[in-house]
């Protein structure tokens, strides 16, 4: 088992390097990263035999994978409004908020050349975040896999996949969650019956008040958005540049100067009539502030097998998350 190349590929297809080692002899512009790093762990299991002999490290590699690939992808969506962090296994995961720096600003006043001023203190808050474990396993028929019609790589990629869009799903459940919360001002949450322009830039505005505002939403909500302005009676035209947008992408890149980031969509079962992302719903988050969003990955990833009595593998994994 050629170990170190394998360990490369994969440091490169998670972006913690950006070439493959020279003694390789491989160039990264010739070479299909994610094609070369499934030949290569194919390779440690060509046959059930291979596989039993290098079981632990096809294992400790996966996890590996893991716990980087799982970190990454998360963090490479929601970075703009969710802070990831990483804690080892039993360490209590604790965030750090900053003070309300609005509130401080109302101590500021009319006041006199000497005397003495109302104050006010950058007071932090610190909250912790429960984990719980969140994982999947799914079964490999013994004799379709001896034949190659499956493999262990297909079973990592669903998992891995399924995992990400439970993560996505707690991140939404959490900031709906936030709707309800008692003191929140009416004028952060508008609702419709359908897009509506002007309501929606009156939310941009206020939320443009704590910092520049960008607006994530599933493609759905994103293709009923138009940046059409009415003055009068005549009937308004759409900005070329939205056409364009409309026509490559499917939904306009900007609502009135604020940016659209549009979240992966996916299904959460095979009738696909449920969404992750709920497509009827937008945020808007204001960039370079506090993210208001804390993801806690506890441990590492965990990756092990179970032989059935009909001699299918059982492969599991889970990641401990909050």
């Amino acid at each position: 088992m050629n170990y170190k190349l394998i360990k490369s590929l994969l440091d490169v297809a998670v972006g913690t390097k950006k070439a493959i080692p020279a003694d390789f002899e491989l160039k990264l512009e010739d070479v299909d990263i994610e094609s070369a790093l499934r030949d290569q762990l194919k390779e440690l299991a060509t046959n059930y035999t291979q596989y039993c002999r290098n079981r632990y490290d096809i294992f400790d590699l996966l996890q590996e994978s893991f716990d980087e690939v799982l970190p990454n992808k998360v963090n490479a969506i929601f970075s703009a409004f969710a802070e990831v962090q990483n804690y080892k296994q039993g360490d209590r995961p604790i965030f750090k908020v900053g003070a309300n720096k609005r509130r401080g600003k109302q101590f500021v006043t009319r006041v006199a050349l000497s005397g003495v001023y109302e104050t006010f203190r950058l007071d932090s808050t610190e909250f912790e975040v429960p984990t719980a474990a969140v994982g999947g396993a799914g079964i490999i028929d013994f004799e379709r896999y001896l034949d190659g019609f499956e493999s262990i790589m297909d079973l990592y990629d669903i998992i891995l996949e399924g995992i990400v869009d439970h993560i996505y799903k707690l991140i939404q459940e959490a900031l709906l969650a936030s709707w309800s919360e008692a003191g929140r001002p009416a004028a952060n949450k508008l609702t419709f019956s359908s897009f509506d322009p002007d309501a929606m830039l009156e939310a941009v505005n206020t939320v443009a008040a704590y910092g520049a505002p960008i607006i994530f939403c599933a493609p759905q909500f994103a293709a009923k958005m138009s940046n059409f302005v009415t003055y009068s009676s005549a009937n308004p035209n759409l900005p070329q540049a939205d056409l364009n947008d409309i026509r490559e992408q499917g939904y306009i890149g900007k609502f009135r100067g604020t940016p659209i980031v549009v979240l992966p969509q996916s299904f959460e079962d095979e009738t696909n009539t449920k969404f992750t992302v709920n497509p009827r719903v937008a945020y808007i988050i204001p960039a370079g502030r506090e993210r208001i969003v804390k993801i806690a990955f506890e441990g590492n990833t965990v990756v092990r097998d179970h032989e059935n009595r009909d001699n299918s593998m059982e492969i599991q994994a889970y990641r401990k998350v909050g």
